[in-house]
């Protein structure tokens, strides 16, 4: 029973362990959250990622999103809007490592969401929109208001 415990314990140390090795490395330092190893247009086009210590909650219209390390492109929410006018308000925050958060409308980047400050977008026409975040070793939280604007 000590051997399977103990081989268990060892399996779940090294699947853990291993989650680093995948992870894209920030080599540009601290204080400078742009992009090293990816380029803004693989948003598009990277199809993988990889979330250590990630959490999503929602309830109505509010979406909160934390993940301690995160490396590649992450889709965070999608929304089919029928409606002319949709609004976001956006509180995110970058505490390390290098991303590039983007509203998506169809294959059009709408805006780009600054770290560490609150903005405000307002779409007009129908269509697929999509909050992703394109990360490099990344940790991140947010809190998303999102609905019907006026």
């Amino acid at each position: 029973m000590k051997k399977l415990f103990f081989v268990f314990v060892l399996l779940i140390v090294i699947s853990l362990s291993s989650c680093n090795i995948k992870h894209i490395e920030d080599t540009n330092g601290e204080e400078d959250y742009s992009l090293c190893h990816f380029q803004k247009e693989d948003i598009f086009t990277y199809k993988s990622v990889i979330k250590v210590g990630s959490s999503t909650k929602g309830y109505n219209d509010k979406l909160s999103v934390s993940c301690k390390k995160l490396s590649g492109n992450y889709l965070i929410k999608e929304i089919d809007t029928d409606n002319n006018h949709y609004g976001f308000t956006i509180d995110y925050k970058l505490y390390s490592g290098n991303a590039y958060f983007v509203l998506i409308k169809g294959d059009k980047i709408v805006q780009e969401i600054i770290p560490n400050k609150i903005t405000t977008i307002h779409t007009d026409g129908n269509g697929k929109l999509e909050l992703r975040i394109l990360g490099e070793s990344c940790e991140f939280e947010m809190d998303i208001v999102y609905g019907i604007s006026d």
